[in-house]
């Protein structure tokens, strides 16, 4: 009964994955609609991650100072009602906005849910921040059939629509829940005194944390290629209809919802630096097979399937490897500070992508920004030296 109060976040959380999940699935009709050439196309989820990334930079400090309640009630409102708008949007500028507000949003609320997540168990860390990262699994699982179905009966303005009203309706049971919503303390009063420069030069200037940050770099580069262009590629190249690659996108989500929680385990046992060093290398090499070859339905069912498994827990290997090399007090703020790295790297993955399809195939692109950095994001780790 105790840890009844990580449910509305987490189902918040389902959402907004869905979300990010839809853009890619969608990506053809929208370059359809507003005629939009590969650049402006790449820039929308581009810009999306970047205002996540300046946002989730500050707002694990913010959830630190005010608690993180608060947060993650003003990150879920600000990202459901602009995601229901792009269901209006008349022209790309319109588009852009709507997305912009969108990412103020989930900056907001993904580092302060993480930081949540791993203050709920003291001895089950690892367990409870890969639930976070299972929650968005879920949303990546259920996103593109969603996104799928809806575009192909009705049109892809659906999509949207779809994620809004569900935001907003999960939002109004979070304020409805808001006064039972226990949250961890806030910082005691030495920490309160300190100011935001002094606050960061700590975590920013820890090796630990720099070398994650880096590993969250590169992780979220080859993940940002993915996530962006992984539907057009398994469309264009893997000739897939727009359900077919649903379904098989979808895999990929069903594979990080049990390897999450199995993989977040196993670094409570055995260790989060082995974890990552095997979870990276091991993906960069799946990747590559996926890229480089046509593949048949069933043997990309499964490949998507391994992969999602074994590489989407990257992200609640790492961030828990962040939280632990730094003071209780600062978990916020180093969730936010490695998790903004992450979307850096996402950030310039599409429009990398984008930028190659003009000298080379997607296939190529994919492997370059999409594989290689992956498999180098498990290199990095190997130098990870725990005090």
């Amino acid at each position: 009964m105790q840890h009844l109060n990580i449910i509305p976040p987490l189902l918040q959380y389902i959402v907004m994955a869905m979300g990010v999940y839809t853009t890619g699935m969608v990506l053809p009709e929208l370059v359809s609609e507003f005629q939009l050439i590969p650049l402006e196309a790449g820039s929308i989820s581009s810009l999306f991650t970047a205002i996540m990334a300046i946002v989730t930079f500050f707002g694990g400090y913010f959830s630190d100072r005010v608690g993180r309640g608060f947060v993650l009630t003003v990150g879920a409102a600000l990202f459901s009602l602009p995601f229901l708008l792009v269901g209006f949007a008349t022209n790309y500028l319109t588009l852009l906005i709507c997305y912009v507000f969108s990412g103020f949003g989930y900056g907001m609320y993904s580092p302060s849910l993480y930081a949540f997540m791993g203050e709920a168990s003291s001895t089950k860390k690892g367990l409870f921040v890969a639930l976070g990262t299972s929650a968005f699994s879920v949303g990546g699982f259920l996103g593109p059939l969603a996104a799928g179905f809806l575009t192909h009966a009705y049109g892809w303005r659906f999509s949207y629509y779809n994620i809004g009203i569900l935001g907003l309706v999960i939002l109004l049971i979070q304020l409805w829940v808001h006064k039972r919503f226990r949250t961890p303390k806030r910082l005691g009063t030495s920490m309160q005194k300190l100011k935001p420069k002094r606050y960061y030069q700590p975590i920013i200037k820890d090796r630990l944390v720099l070398l994650v940050c880096l590993g969250m770099f590169l992780a979220g580069f080859g993940f940002g290629a993915f996530l962006t262009w992984g539907p057009t590629f398994l469309r264009k190249v893997q000739n897939l209809e727009v359900l077919c690659a649903s379904f098989i996108f979808s895999a990929f989500s069903i594979g990080g919802i049990v390897g999450a929680s199995v993989l977040g385990y196993l670094s409570d046992k055995f260790g989060r630096r082995i974890l990552n060093v095997i979870v990276g290398v091991l993906s960069g090499f799946l990747f590559s097979l996926l890229y480089a070859y046509i593949h048949p339905f069933l043997s990309l069912l499964a490949l998507l399937t391994i992969l999602g498994f074994i590489f989407q827990p990257f992200w609640n290997l790492l961030l828990t490897l962040a939280q632990e090399s730094v003071n209780p007090d600062f978990i916020g703020t180093v969730t936010g500070v490695t998790s903004s790295s992450a979307y850096v790297g996402s950030i310039i993955s599409p429009l990398a992508v984008a930028a190659l399809l003009s000298f080379t195939g997607l296939p190529q692109a994919m492997l370059i920004c999409g594989a290689i950095p992956i498999f180098l994001y498990g290199l990095v780790l190997v130098g990870y030296k725990k005090r």
